[in-house]
């Protein structure tokens, strides 16, 4: 059973995914479809909220009470090792992107961040190349 403090964990991360969704991803980063990148944010930071949730929070709170030194390393791994390998799965592969309902936004919302990722590393790498040249030109 989920505790409080795991909820208000889930719910604050999915908070903070969507919040972060809507100002850091603009219209051009989106196809025009800005509403189903918000959509796939949402379901994107319930997952991840999920895994700060249930992974996370029990363990660290594990790790605080000394819970896991008393634990031998068969017992921690049984306990934490299948859902900490499931959520990685989940979260780093495209196993989200292939859902039948859910899987147009999250590829929507996953296209948009790469996109604006894109868009900042070609402007660092513009102000990288300005350091260059005035580098070479001796200023």
């Amino acid at each position: 059973m989920l505790s409080e403090l795991q909820v208000m964990a889930t719910a604050l991360v999915a908070f903070g995914f969507l919040v972060i969704s809507l100002f850091m991803l603009k219209k051009e980063h989106t196809d025009g479809r800005s509403w189903a990148a918000r959509v796939g944010a949402l379901f994107y930071s319930v997952i991840f909220g999920a895994f700060v949730g249930v992974v996370m929070v029990p363990l660290r709170m594990q790790m605080m009470d000394a819970g896991v030194a008393e634990m031998d390393d068969t017992t921690l791994l049984l306990r934490t090792l299948p859902t900490l390998a499931f959520f990685i799965l989940v979260i780093r592969s495209d196993v989200t992107g292939r859902l039948p309902v859910i899987g147009t936004f999250i590829r929507a919302y996953r296209t948009a961040m790469l996109r604006r990722t894109i868009e900042g590393a070609g402007k660092r790498l513009k102000k990288i190349a300005a350091l260059e040249e005035r580098a070479a030109a001796g200023v």
